[in-house]
């Protein structure tokens, strides 16, 4: 049996779509941050979630997110030697997960691609929509994105220039360039606003 709590308000999917966050900066970055925080104490711990997404964020009655749903989570730091390598939701999976950029990219860690899966929890939170259906080349919007990251998304989307930053820095191509928790965190706790 798993026991864990009780989470009588749906998951943060159903927030995004009712548009129950848009506009509302200081709910998305209170939400947020508890999320990234979660992820942050799982990593330390040495699991990696590796289907993060908004169906997996529970939300308890005050609110609370809880990150659930722990069936493809690994202790199993590189992606390479991961048993289910490749498994995942495809809009929130990194171009390393799903090997699109480069055959080397297998060893880079799952830490960075959970980080690339918050991003896209985060660019849902804020616009309401994916950024692109998956992060491969063969995806218009993604391709788009990896020809110009200074400003594909804010052309397309409704963000603010610090957003787009914060957005380029999760959504880095070079996983070595890549954002990390502590950093996102602290950017996300002082923008002003995301769109």
């Amino acid at each position: 049996y798993i026991v864990m709590d009780y989470c009588p308000d749906g998951d943060l999917h159903a927030l995004i779509a009712n548009e129950e966050l848009q506009g509302r900066d200081d709910r998305i970055k209170e939400t947020f941050i508890q999320v990234l925080d979660g992820l942050q104490a799982m990593h330390n711990a040495g699991i990696y979630h590796c289907d993060l997404k908004p169906k997996n964020i529970f939300l308890k009655s005050c609110g609370t997110p809880i990150i659930g749903d722990f069936g493809l989570s690994t202790d199993v730091k590189n992606i390479g030697e991961a048993k289910r390598f490749g498994a995942g939701t495809k809009p929130y999976m990194s171009p390393e997960l799903l090997r699109s950029l480069k055959p080397e990219c297998q060893s880079h860690t799952l830490e960075q691609s959970d980080i690339w899966a918050l991003g896209v929890t985060l660019f849902n939170m804020v616009t309401g929509k994916q950024c692109w259906a998956e992060a491969r080349m063969r995806n218009d919007h993604f391709r788009s994105y990896a020809k110009n990251p200074y400003n594909y998304l804010s052309r397309r989307f409704d963000i603010t220039p610090e957003a787009n930053d914060i957005f380029r820095s999760i959504f880095s191509l070079g996983t070595s360039t890549r954002t990390t928790l502590a950093d996102l965190r602290e950017r996300v706790l002082r923008i002003d606003s995301f769109g």
